[in-house]
């Protein structure tokens, strides 16, 4: 399958958005935020639902291009891909100076972080790893429905049975209202409707849907069309990111519409670099390389953030110092995780199984 250097730079602008939220939601006891960027970095926190298309797309393409499915080599490349550098990190979220975890009930937390239930029990070692606990059940549930979806001839078939997954996410939030009000608290906003699996579904198959439009080769489907979409993503994504801080605002259209409508954005984005219509810059040295190392910093930026802290205390607290500094150290500790644990059993994956 051919390779597009764009979902490289939409995974480094991904990564972007999540660790500007975290620095501006978990690091502004440093100092006052800047009252211009303050809702935009806030609202980085959908940095992760384009994680989610771009996950959902990649891994339903190769179902869509024909290719021998084989259990054995895509648990092994989905090992190898995610559990060394995670495994690792998880152990050294207890080392990091100025990171506390809590050492209640360590083994048991331990334990179904390993088994990736931190999206329906508490992310309390790294609140980060929620989303490795989506991404996994959707790995695992991918090779079961996509082929019972494809066995459809007639295309509308397929398209109708992953449009009525994608659409049980909003439904299952929705059901969700009926019994637990979504405006209480955020705690149990994100417990209940943001983390689980099952809340999710709408984002993964978003990118499931664009993988099937691939597959059809559509002639309309232009890249001077697909830069339309884009632009028509980039500057909805902006208008909505610089609106208003967007989880001060929880209820039920929160709750079930608006995960849907950043997904439905997110998807224009994607959309456009599937079919050429991105801006070169996205396939541009910096932004594959943020995407080459988004997994490992998404990993490792929440535990930099209180060292991070303490090193700009020194220097008179302020955001403004704190985040030059906090982004500088986090970078470095991905590229090494990158090049000392990821790269090389991306490598090992590459040799013991090779994508056809």
């Amino acid at each position: 399958m051919r390779q597009i250097p764009a979902l490289d730079g939409l995974r480094g602008l991904a990564i972007t958005l999540v660790v500007l939220r975290h620095a501006a939601y978990l690091g502004e006891q440093v100092g006052d935020l800047p009252t211009a960027a303050a809702v935009f970095m806030l609202n980085g926190w959908i940095g992760v639902d384009l994680f989610f298309i771009l996950s959902g797309f990649l891994i339903a393409r190769p179902f869509f291009s024909n290719q021998v499915f084989s259990w054995r080599t895509y648990l092994t490349r989905r090992s190898l891909r995610i559990l060394p550098v995670y495994i690792f990190s998880l152990a050294l979220a207890f080392f990091i100076p100025f990171y506390d975890v809590s050492n209640t009930n360590m083994g048991w937390r331990i334990f179904y972080h390993l088994l990736f239930l931190q999206d329906y029990l508490p992310s309390d070692i790294v609140i980060a790893f929620w989303s490795l606990g989506v991404e996994e059940k959707f790995y695992l549930l991918a090779p079961i429905v996509l082929p019972f979806a494809i066995k459809y001839r007639r295309i509308e078939t397929q398209v109708l049975i992953l449009i009525a997954i994608l659409i049980l996410g909003p439904v299952a939030r929705f059901l969700t209202v009926l019994v637990s009000d979504p405006a209480s608290s955020y705690p149990e906003f994100f417990k209940l409707y943001r983390s689980p699996f099952h809340a999710c579904l709408d984002g993964l198959f978003f990118g499931v849907l664009l993988a099937r439009l691939e597959a059809l080769r559509v002639d309309w489907l232009t890249p001077d069309r697909a830069r339309i979409w884009f632009w028509i993503g980039a500057l909805t994504l902006l208008a909505l990111m610089l609106s208003h801080e967007l989880l001060d605002h929880l209820g039920m259209i929160a709750a079930v519409l608006r995960p849907v409508g950043i997904g439905l954005v997110m998807a224009l984005l994607v959309g456009a670099a599937i079919f050429n219509g991105a801006p070169r810059v996205l396939g541009s040295a910096v932004p594959r390389w943020l995407g080459r190392i988004s997994y490992s910093l998404y990993l490792i930026h929440i535990p930099l953030i209180g060292l991070s802290i303490e090193l700009t205390r020194p220097l008179g607290g302020k955001f403004f110092v704190f985040l030059p500094i906090y982004v500088a150290i986090s970078l470095a500790m991905a590229q090494l995780m990158h090049m000392l644990i990821e790269r090389p059993f991306l490598d090992l994956k590459k040799r013991l199984a090779p994508s056809s």
